[in-house]
């Protein structure tokens, strides 16, 4: 249980340090859910950009997104 805590805790950490780190003009979006959006992906530094890719539970972009 503590392992996936820590797991689950250091992918939120890299996902927030990530979004700061990418879109310098970040702005946060309220779509009425309860949560604040971002104008830009992960790894973008404009709105219209795709950003990088991840897989479900990393941290670490890739330079291709497939299903091999």
């Amino acid at each position: 249980m503590k392992r996936i805590l820590v797991v689950r805790l250091a992918a939120i950490l890299a996902a927030v340090l990530l979004s700061v780190a990418g879109c310098y003009a970040h702005e946060d979006i309220d779509l009425g859910l309860s949560v604040k959006w971002a104008s830009c992906n992960l790894g973008a530094t404009e709105p219209e950009q795709a950003g990088n890719y991840y897989a479900w539970g990393e941290t670490k972009p890739k330079p291709v997104y497939s299903w091999k």
